[in-house]
């Protein structure tokens, strides 16, 4: 899976383009999935993104941010362990207005019913 980028420009969207390699990795063969797969590429101010990914060499699905500087972005940067924990997915992220909260799935969560919550 991978982002891609479209303009909405005088009333109509632009023709989509995939986002770099910084954040477009492509799966090697035998991979378990989802080895770099990222969802829900989301920011406030235009200049820095959330996602949640598994990230080559990592356990889990972790949240990752990134900043997007001279037209591309810098590599995923994890976020403390207030977000992430290990043994726990959490993935699609979700800012509030301003930036102020961010939501987040979470599979196998130590108070959940089981499954995503």
């Amino acid at each position: 899976m991978n982002v891609w980028k479209t303009n909405f420009e005088n009333g109509k969207w632009s023709t989509p383009i995939p986002l770099s390699e910084t954040i477009n990795k492509v799966q090697i063969e035998g991979e378990e999935w989802p080895s770099s797969n990222l969802s829900h590429f989301v920011t406030v101010d235009d200049q820095t993104f959330y996602t949640g990914t598994q990230v080559r060499g990592q356990k889990g699905i972790d949240i990752y941010k990134t900043t997007l500087t001279g037209g591309d972005f810098t590599e995923l940067e994890k976020l403390s362990s207030a977000i992430n924990s290990e043994d726990i997915r959490e993935y699609a992220p979700i800012l509030s207005y301003g930036g102020k909260f961010l939501f987040t799935q979470v599979y196998n969560g130590k108070d959940d019913f089981g499954g995503d919550d």
